[in-house]
């Protein structure tokens, strides 16, 4: 059957696919490795070529689903990407005096825009004494 448009699977990779398969075990060591070598160069560049995101979609990854990427970096063994990561999309909140995480990465100029504290864009807090100080989480 045809798919309308916005049904059919995007044309490109995604962050979001790459991270659950590594996630849940379902690539291959091959396959791991090649998504690993698209996934670090793809979250570098989480605005699509900017410095903030243009609108709230107009990123690869919100502050949400991080919390798994960052896992995912974590099971891989890229603490140091983790780090970056954290420091380079958390930095717009700190450097704008927050103390607290915002819901998405994208909030207005005049600082409308969604929940700016929300639980689900915590991840640093439970990534950086892991990445940091090589801590390992609880076993589930």
């Amino acid at each position: 059957a045809d798919l309308p448009d916005d049904a059919r699977p995007a044309a490109q990779p995604s962050v979001h696919g790459n991270t659950m398969a590594i996630l849940s075990g379902a690539a291959t060591p091959d396959q791991t490795a090649r998504l690993t070598r698209w996934l670090l160069p793809a979250i570098e560049d989480n605005f699509l070529g900017r410095e903030a995101p243009a609108a709230r979609d107009a990123m690869r990854v919100n502050a949400y689903f991080s919390f798994y990427l960052l896992e995912a970096l974590r099971r891989l063994g890229h603490a140091d990407a983790g780090m970056a990561y954290i420091r380079r999309y958390w930095a717009s909140m700190i450097g704008r005096g927050v103390g607290c995480a915002w819901e998405t990465f994208h909030v207005l100029d005049d600082g409308s825009g969604d929940s700016l504290c929300h639980a689900w864009a915590g991840a640093p807090t439970w990534f950086l004494p892991i990445f940091l100080r090589d801590a390992q989480p609880p076993a589930a």
